[in-house]
């Protein structure tokens, strides 16, 4: 199927979010091409997480790769949802 590199903490961290996120960052400015998916608790997590991740995004300004931020949880509409599947342009990542 498709390659997955799983990634974790060995120890608690005191803002699991925060850390997450920082660890999507790094992935996305230093990794080779491929997809992240961040797994989260609840739809108001994961727009939170969205929001700080595309504000990130936009203080880097064009110097930084495309990431394409496509949240997932069971209230989005199912259009939204299957975005997903859809290949990233070239030079982007979701």
């Amino acid at each position: 199927m498709f390659p997955v590199k799983v990634l974790f903490s060995k120890a608690p961290q005191s803002d699991y979010l925060e850390d997450a996120l920082t660890t999507v960052y790094q992935i996305h400015l230093q990794e080779p091409r491929g997809d992240i998916l961040l797994f989260l608790t609840g739809q108001e997590e994961i727009d939170t997480a969205c929001q700080i991740l595309y504000e990130k995004m936009k203080a880097l300004g064009e110097e930084a790769p495309e990431l394409i931020i496509l949240p997932v949880y069971s209230a989005l509409p199912s259009d939204l949802q299957s975005k997903i599947f859809d290949p990233a342009p070239e030079g982007a990542r979701k």
